[in-house]
């Protein structure tokens, strides 16, 4: 963050969305909601959207029946501190997906990025952070219940070998994680398809896209620096 702060970005945290200006098919602005004040933000060259098309409904009043989509499953983040790296190897992360699991994704940050291993001069110095996505399909246990399945879970992956690895941990509750129905996989396709008929010049849809293949975090980096941002760069 004080890298991206030092090359000039500005980065707005604890805010919403609150309006797109269009004029003659490009965005001419967006309008942030902070601490109770506006934010405009004007001069925009491109707009990258990486959430749902679904979420530009209430920006571009195109229709979709909120009833009509599939529940998401329930979602909840372990993140946890480590004495001793996780048996991962050079893996960034991976996917379970082990019947009778709770697990969805583990996540080791400081394979991607060494200085996520803590330097503070404090109870965690060196410790190495990762991040656990548990699923629960009917239920929504507690979080004593969760941090239970989670340690036993990754014991029995062979990630850690004990419980007295683990330094710290917190459970997080998240929003949920669509899943691949039919009928959501349609609906999709359909919101983006509407957002494409506008014909923005400098907006950028950059999310998940299941008709086309186009789901996981590696699916959607891939396909927007490959097909989408190179072709704009050069096009422009």
């Amino acid at each position: 963050e004080k890298k991206l702060k030092n090359h000039g970005v500005k980065i707005y945290t604890s805010s919403k969305l609150k309006n797109i200006k269009l004029e003659n098919n490009h965005i001419k602005s967006i309008i942030l909601e902070k601490d109770n004040a506006e934010v405009e933000i004007n001069s925009l060259e491109y707009l990258h959207w990486s959430v749902s098309p679904l979420a530009l409904q209430k920006y571009f009043g195109f229709d979709f029946d909120k009833r009509k989509y599939d529940k998401p499953l329930n979602q909840k983040y372990v993140f946890i501190l480590l004495k001793s790296p996780p048996k991962m190897g050079e893996l960034y992360y991976f996917y379970s997906l082990e019947p009778e699991t709770k697990i969805y994704r583990v996540t080791n940050y400081s394979s991607y990025c060494p200085d996520a291993i803590r330097k503070e001069k404090n109870q965690f110095y060196g410790t190495i952070p990762i991040c656990i996505e548990m699923h629960y399909y009917q239920e929504f246990p507690k979080d004593k219940k969760v941090l239970v399945d989670c340690v036993n879970e990754i014991i029995r992956f062979g990630i850690i070998d004990r419980e007295d690895q683990i330094v710290y941990s917190s459970v997080v509750s998240a929003g949920g994680v669509p899943i691949l129905t039919n009928r959501n996989c349609e609906i999709l396709k359909n919101a983006t398809n509407q957002v494409e008929k506008l014909n923005i010049k400098n907006l950028i849809l950059a999310g998940q896209s299941p008709e086309k293949g186009i789901f996981f975090l590696n699916d959607v980096l891939s396909y927007v620096h490959y097909n989408i941002l190179k072709f704009k760069n050069k096009i422009f």
